[in-house]
């Protein structure tokens, strides 16, 4: 989940049971900053004040499903932690790399065999 983190308060518990550990693991990259500004589209600014605490709840739900909560400024942690998750699967070949054909002389010769044909079978 890449948020502010910043929400209205939500039932963690009920809302982790629709995530279970055993299951999934929920990665929460939280992108926040207390410099942070809303603007109208006239350019003013609203009276936004970014909210510090207003995180409590979506670490708590990140921890209750198994996961872990990561900054902005610590994104390589971040992606172990995904690499983590992920784990190690099975590999297989799904397809050959093809090389590029061009088509260009085909088309030309397609184009030009009629009007061969026709020169050809006129007589001069």
């Amino acid at each position: 989940m890449l948020t502010d983190g910043e929400t209205l308060p939500f039932d963690v518990r009920a809302t982790a049971r629709v995530f279970p550990a055993n299951r999934y693991r929920l990665l929460v990259i939280r992108f926040w900053s207390a410099n942070e500004r809303v603007f109208r589209a006239d350019g003013t600014p609203e009276q936004y004040v970014p909210n510090r605490s207003a995180t409590v709840d979506t670490v708590r739900l990140a921890k209750a499903a198994g996961g872990a909560v990561f900054a902005e400024s610590r994104l390589g942690k971040a992606a172990a932690a995904a690499r983590r998750f992920l784990g190690q699967g099975p590999k297989r070949r799904l397809g050959d790399e093809r090389q590029p054909m061009s088509l260009a002389p085909w088309l030309l010769g397609a184009a030009l065999a009629p009007l061969g044909m026709l020169l050809w079978r006129r007589p001069l």
